[in-house]
C-alpha cells in the first residue's frame, strides 16, 4: 500500500481530518467576533449616542459589509442597513 491509498481507505482520513481543522478555526473565529462584538458595545456605550460617519469610512464600511452579503444585518452598528445598500 503507497502513502496515497492510506489517505483514502475507511473513509477518506484526509477529509475527515479536514472537516475537523475547519470546525476548530470556525469556532475560533466565532469567539473572536463575539469578543469584538462585546468590545464594540463597551466602547459605543462611552461614545455620544449619534455617532457620524465621514463618506471616507462610509466607503470602507460598505466594502467591507458587502463581503458579508445578507448577513451583515445582524452586525451593523454606525450606520443604517440602508445606507450601504443605497450607495451600491
Amino acid at each position: 500500500m503507497n502513502h496515497t491509498q492510506s489517505y483514502t481507505i475507511n473513509g477518506c482520513i484526509f477529509q475527515e481530518f479536514l472537516a475537523l481543522l475547519g470546525k476548530v478555526v470556525h469556532s475560533d473565529l466565532i469567539r473572536q467576533m463575539e469578543y469584538l462584538k462585546v468590545e464594540n458595545d463597551i466602547l459605543r456605550s462611552k461614545c455620544p449616542k449619534r455617532i457620524t460617519t465621514t463618506p471616507a469610512e462610509k466607503r470602507k464600511l460598505i466594502r467591507y459589509g458587502l463581503a458579508c452579503r445578507g448577513k451583515i444585518k445582524g452586525i451593523i452598528s454606525i450606520v443604517s442597513y440602508s445606507t450601504p445598500r443605497a450607495d451600491v
